[in-house]
This record gives C-alpha cells, structure tokens and sequence, in this order.
C-alpha cells in the first residue's frame, strides 16, 4: 500500500516531538500539489520537503522525502542536500535530531537566543510563515 505526504508528514512530527519534546515544527502544506514543508526551530535546525514528485529547481531543503529519488545527498552551494525515501522515516528523523543537536551544542546555550532572532526575522514574511501552522509538543 502507498503511503501519502500527508501520512508520511504526520509520522515525521510525532517521531521529532517524541524525540526532541522542545523542538518548534511549522507546517506548510501546499494548495497545488501534495507536498508539505516544514520547517524546524523557525528554520535554525533546518528545513523538509515531503513530497511525491520532483520540486522547483530554485527551491532547496536540505532534508527531502520522496519516493522518486535517484540519490542519498547532493552538494548544493554551500550545503549539502540529503534525501530519503518514504520507507526511511526513522533515519531521517534521526539526521534532523543529529543536525538539530549538534547546532544546540555548538550555539554555546544561544540556541532559544538564535531561534528568537529567526522568529523575529519572519514574523512579517510573506509565503511560508504567514500560512504555515506552528506545531509544539502538548504536556
């Protein structure tokens, strides 16, 4: 049985919140498409693509999800890019966890500091942030 974006976003976010119970998830899911991005401590620990088909060239998340991939990670500008198959859910949200905490580590405890800023930053963006729905971990 095929699996939807929307399945695939669902069990990603209850597998971060569990993980990492502090972890600020935005949601964005697409009117044209089945595609869902989300976006992780206002976008500080990164950014996904859930998606069932091939994206727009000039945009780049460096987390994708998608069951049409040729490859594990590719080198975009500055960074690298990694993608995942529907069937590895688990290893992706371990990737985000790994990336996520690694910046917490290195922030040297300016990390909630760094997501205030990014916030701050796209509070009045239009696209994105103004459509997307904040996720946070209940109780």
């Amino acid at each position: 049985m095929s699996r939807t974006t929307q399945e695939i976003a669902d069990e990603v976010i209850h597998t971060l919140l569990n993980a990492e119970p502090d972890i600020v998830i935005h949601r964005y899911d697409a009117h044209s498409s089945n595609s869902i991005y989300l976006k992780f401590d206002y976008g500080v620990a990164n950014s996904l693509r859930i998606s069932d088909h091939t994206g727009k060239q000039h945009l780049n998340y460096m987390f994708n999800i998608n069951n049409n991939i040729k490859r594990q990670h590719t080198e975009y500008h500055n960074f690298t890019m990694y993608f995942y198959t529907f069937d590895q859910v688990q290893e992706l949200c371990d990737h985000i966890v790994k990336r996520r905490n690694s910046k917490v580590t290195r922030s040297n405890g300016k990390y909630i500091n760094i997501m205030r800023e990014y916030e701050h930053k796209s509070t009045n963006e239009k696209g994105f942030w103004n459509k997307a729905v904040k996720i946070i971990k209940r109780g």
